[in-house]
């Protein structure tokens, strides 16, 4: 029962960080991108504030090609606004 209120509190006080909400933004969005979005899996993400309340946030993403086969590929959310991205604002290298 701690456990469950300490991660409840933890959430409320973190739900609305800019940075945390552009993480999720960028994520979401490349994921759509992917042949199979279900599947991505994403490491090594950071995110870095240029701007007031404007981030860049890249990592890599794993997820199945068009064989299933599963590949890892970096990605790019570049003058992200949360939780606002645009398809023009993602690079996805595969």
């Amino acid at each position: 029962m701690v456990v469950i209120a300490a991660v409840a509190i933890f959430s409320l006080v973190f739900a609305d960080d800019p940075e945390d909400m552009s993480i999720e933004a960028c994520q979401n969005a490349v994921a759509t991108q992917l042949k199979s979005p279900a599947t991505a899996s994403f490491t090594r993400v950071g995110a870095s504030e240029v701007s007031d309340g404007v981030y860049n946030v890249s990592g890599y993403v794993d997820g199945q090609n068009s064989f299933g086969a599963v590949v890892r590929m970096n990605f790019v959310c570049r003058g992200i606004t949360s939780p606002y991205v645009t398809a023009d604002d993602v690079t996805v290298d595969d």
